[in-house]
């Protein structure tokens, strides 16, 4: 993830979104790699798959739900 980490810092989110989405091929529950994919995706303004990832990321975890689950509210009123 860290290359991912370093384009978002870049503000390439395409970038970033290719190198995050790599971590959810060979890892498909990881939780960090689903975050990191919702985040840029809300950053691209694509806020219904941001949510989609943020709801399937909140499936998957059982302890960690704070972080995901502020990104989940804050992408849900920004579709209204």
């Amino acid at each position: 993830m860290h290359l991912g980490s370093i384009y978002v810092d870049k503000r390439d989110f395409l970038q970033a979104r290719f190198f995050f989405e790599q971590v959810i091929l060979v890892d498909p529950l990881s939780i960090d790699g689903l975050n990191n994919i919702g985040n840029v995706l809300f950053e691209l303004n694509l806020f219904d798959d941001a949510k989609k990832y943020f709801i399937n990321e909140i499936k998957k975890m059982k302890y960690k739900v704070t972080k995901t689950f502020s990104n989940f509210i804050i992408v849900d009123f920004n579709l209204d």
